[in-house]
């Protein structure tokens, strides 16, 4: 059910991108959404940033809240660096869970996770790193790994190896953005075609100060046809978004944008579906910020080199006909 409700919340995000990335006349009070949401789209950030994402999910009596910080995100897009923390206590992966997560080297209350991209490397961190670079090890052949602890960051790409996957992915990429923008009128019709309706919410405070609430009203069964009607217009794998969106009954969201910087500094996604006969809603939120003083970005001191690619390569060498960028082990 979590997996359907972060897809339901990914289709939420693409709308707010498309809307934001929309050209629109000068806005004229009150502004409408369209207007604030392009506003946002042109609106200048501060090069260093830290998104934070949490919720909760209720089925039936229980609600389960997830922590404020379950995901932080920070980004430094002067230096084209990024840091990722993923924090999930253990309680909310059940009672049965502890024995098993013991038996991989994790006995605190906390799984973790946090990888980092300096701007040449990828390196990562995790106490289930140990066990997962074992179990690769014995199916990929490999003999001669290094050995890691729960708190040893490994460089799992380096930069000749990220330089190739990045230049294989560009073309990709480049296929899957928009050719030109749609005037508001065209978008506003596209959307309503999608079943997402736009409307403008009571002034509130922002954690900058007054705020603009942008409200998106979403009908699955409306978006799921327009998907299906369209569906060269989104990615490869809408499938599965196509079968989450069949149990939604209901899915909106909040963008609080800044009025004097057209910032926008939190979107909460909340819906409704049934699973197995049962209700369930959720609610997930993120926040927008200046990153943290001290954020640091740097390569992590005592980095062991994990050859993650020359790991994997003899396991998915059959999925690609040019193998994988770094994967050979010819001399």
């Amino acid at each position: 059910m979590r997996r359907r409700a972060f897809a339901a919340a990914a289709i939420v995000a693409a709308a707010i991108a498309v809307s934001g990335c929309s050209a629109a006349a000068s806005p004229t009070p009150p502004p409408d959404a369209t207007s604030i949401l392009t506003s946002a789209g042109k609106a200048t950030y501060p090069t260093k940033l830290e998104m934070t994402f949490g919720g909760s999910v209720t089925s039936g009596s229980t609600t389960t809240n997830l922590p404020d910080k379950l995901l932080v995100i920070d980004v430094d897009t002067a230096a084209g660096a990024g840091a990722v923390h993923l924090a999930v206590p253990t309680a909310l992966l059940g009672s049965d869970a502890a024995p098993q997560l013991a038996a991989l080297g994790v006995t605190g209350d906390t799984l973790s996770l946090d990888v980092l991209f300096d701007g040449k490397a990828l390196y990562a961190k995790s106490p289930l790193l140990p066990a997962l670079m074992s179990q690769l090890s014995l199916l990929g052949g490999a003999s001669d790994l290094p050995t890691l602890s729960a708190d040893t960051w490994a460089m799992l790409l380096d930069e000749a190896t990220l330089k190739e996957i990045m230049s294989s992915a560009s073309t990709a990429v480049e296929s899957a953005a928009p050719s030109a923008s749609i005037s508001p009128d065209a978008m506003k019709a596209q959307l309503d075609q999608a079943g997402v309706t736009l409307t403008v919410g009571a002034q509130t405070t922002g954690a900058g100060g007054p705020a603009n609430d942008v409200k998106l009203s979403i009908d699955p069964a409306k978006l799921k046809a327009y998907m299906e009607a369209h569906s060269d217009q989104f990615p490869s794998g809408t499938a599965q978004q196509l079968a989450s969106l069949d149990t939604l009954t209901s899915l909106s969201a909040d963008a609080l944008v800044d009025v004097a910087t057209s910032r926008i500094e939190q979107v909460s996604v909340t819906g409704a579906a049934t699973a197995s006969g049962s209700a369930v809603s959720f609610t997930f939120k993120m926040s927008i910020a200046d990153a943290p003083a001290g954020t640091s970005f740097s390569a992590p001191s005592g980095a062991v080199d994990v050859p993650i690619v020359k790991i994997l390569g003899p396991l998915l060498s059959g999925m690609f006909s040019g193998g994988l960028p770094g994967s050979s082990t010819a001399p």
